[in-house]
């Protein structure tokens, strides 16, 4: 017998446009002690948060149904399986992979004397199973276990059945974790021709299957055929969910990726504000996604040695990844490591040497042996002198030569950094103060944007009054024209 488990639609428990509101629901249950409505509700949100959320939730969401079912008389043990095979879910999402493993493992055993050794239910946690084990870093153990369920799916349900195909998939990615990428890509080129076959192009699994071929064509180095699969399956999502939904963006950002590999970087700035664009709209400005297209944006600037621009996108784009994801975290870290290579491409070794110091000591738990550490450590170290104590002087970013007077005076937004009204009573130089907004016109292109940002030292009293002398400058100008 095949066993589901019976979860109420939306519309039976009330329509909840978001997470908190369906939250909200569940306090309430808790409060009215109704156990019943409190599953009911939670079995939503539990598997909402698996698939979407945050897993850590719904692992806490799953754990409280079992306990709730557990005390329930008479136990139901198959809805109790149903709950235990969602945990162990949650648990794999989470990245719990050993707790993940041993409720898969107990599951299986139930699930077994319970329903049977080839029950769909059955053979579903021993895929989860797998799917622990392989996430937990052991590749070839899982593979061994994955050769075994797809022999007994293909017994069991055929070779078309969405089931046998799903396994054909995982068991190529375990491969391609294992490091056989030959094996990989021949076993997902063979995948896509039969779900084309099976489930035909208009079904999102054949577009993932697109997609995950152009993945593997990549880490090959075959960035022309990879390019057009991240091409073909951005156009296939879009065709299948439309411009405003979000399930174009993972293809579409690969597709930047892949013009940067083959040096085409003018396309690949193009694309990137495209996807930077999307991103925004569909994710918000300060999604992690749309912080990495704007990271891969001043990237692609540097290639193209327009550093001077990159370092004033890294200007706004640090303080609003290090808000987002805290000064320690290894992508704002990457950042903030590109912003110091960034202000020495550009010849500012006196800003880039105080970043660089405020970033060693936030990247002081960084593993020793990453590519991160490695990076700030070394490379950003190599052939830099420590500047002179007696230079007064800060840089491009707070020196006004002849080319930002002469060039770049006549358009505040030109400047190489963001203008911004100083805050009344402002703080001392160096010291934190008021948040006020500054406007940054091209951080995220086409366009404009604003952030919160503190007065913590950056705006120093003499930047201000440089600030005011331009802007006495280009009303000047303008007056004379």
């Amino acid at each position: 017998m095949t066993t589901e488990p019976i979860l109420p639609h939306h519309g039976d428990e009330g329509d909840f446009e978001t997470i908190d509101e369906l939250d909200d629901a569940i306090e309430a249950a808790i409060y009215m002690v109704n156990d019943v409505r409190e599953i009911e509700l939670r079995s939503i949100a539990a598997q909402y948060q698996i698939e979407h959320g945050d897993a850590a939730d719904g692992v806490a969401h799953c754990e409280r149904i079992i306990e709730l079912l557990t005390e329930q008389e008479p136990q139901d043990e198959i809805e109790l399986m149903v709950w235990r095979g969602f945990l162990g879910r949650a648990l794999t999402e989470a990245q719990r992979c050993d707790e993940a493993e041993a409720v898969c493992r107990d599951l299986v055993a139930d699930r077994t004397r319970v329903l049977g050794p080839d029950d769909p239910q059955t053979l579903v946690t021993r895929g989860n199973l797998v799917r622990a084990i392989g996430r937990g870093g052991r590749p070839e153990e899982a593979i061994e276990l994955a050769e075994q369920l797809f022999a007994d799916r293909l017994r069991v349900l055929g070779p078309d059945d969405p089931s046998t195909l799903d396994t054909r998939g995982h068991l190529a990615q375990l491969h391609g974790r294992a490091g056989h990428t030959e094996v990989d890509l021949l076993m997902q080129e063979a995948l896509l021709v039969d779900r084309l076959r099976v489930l035909g192009p208009d079904d999102p699994v054949v577009a993932q299957t697109r997609y995950n071929v152009a993945y593997v064509l990549s880490e090959q180095g075959r960035h022309d055929e990879a390019l057009a699969g991240f091409q073909q399956s951005t156009a296939d999502y879009l065709r299948l969910f439309g411009p405003d939904h979000p399930a174009h963006l993972t293809p579409q950002t690969k597709v930047a990726r892949e013009l940067m590999h083959l040096d085409r970087d003018k396309a690949a700035l193009r694309q990137l504000e495209a996807n930077i664009a999307d991103c925004s709209r569909l994710l918000g400005a300060y999604h992690p996604d749309t912080l990495a297209e704007q990271h891969s944006y001043v990237r692609c600037l540097n290639n193209l040695g327009k550093h001077r621009r990159a370092a004033k996108h890294l200007q706004g784009l640090v303080p609003a990844a290090v808000a987002v994801l805290g000064a320690s975290h290894p992508s704002a870290l990457a950042m903030r490591a590109e912003y110091v290579a960034t202000l020495r491409a550009a010849g500012d070794d006196e800003i880039a040497y105080f970043e660089f110091e405020s970033l060693r000591v936030d990247a002081a738990d960084v593993e020793p042996d990453s590519w991160l550490h490695q990076w700030i450590t070394a490379t950003l170290w190599e052939g830099w002198d420590e500047p002179d104590d007696e230079d007064d002087e800060v840089g491009e970013f707070g020196e006004f030569g002849e080319e930002i007077d002469g060039e770049l005076v006549e358009e505040a937004d030109e400047l190489p950094f963001s203008v911004n009204q100083r805050s009344v009573g402002g703080p001392p130089d160096g010291e934190p103060g008021e948040m006020f907004m500054v406007f940054l016109t091209d951080v995220m292109p086409p366009a404009a944007w604003t952030a919160t940002v503190q007065d913590d030292g950056w705006f120093a009293d003499e930047f201000y009054a440089e600030v005011q002398s331009i802007r006495d400058q280009a009303e000047a100008a303008e007056g004379d024209d």
